[in-house]
């Protein structure tokens, strides 16, 4: 491997943007978005949901950068699960 790459691992690792998906390949739903899915009563739809669709929404929810972009994200998801 070249020098950039191992640098820009090094970095991801420093960062913990190496471990940035963990949650996600473990399905595990953040507070926030758990919060809201209890609240309207969808955590079991979203259970519902397939391994890869559940991945899908984790992992949009985790790459938002803003938390405007975050909440945005939520009501998409709880709109997705209450249409369903």
């Amino acid at each position: 491997m070249e020098e950039a790459g191992i640098q820009k691992i090094k970095d991801a690792k420093k960062d913990k943007s190496w471990i940035k998906l963990d949650d996600v390949e473990k399905l595990i739903i953040p507070n926030d978005l758990k919060k809201e899915l209890i609240k309207f009563n969808l955590l079991f739809n979203f259970k519902l949901l397939s391994r890869s669709n559940q991945r899908m929404f984790l992992e949009k929810l985790v790459d938002a950068k803003k938390i405007e972009t975050r909440i945005k994200r939520i009501n998409y998801i709880i709109l997705f699960l209450y249409r369903k």
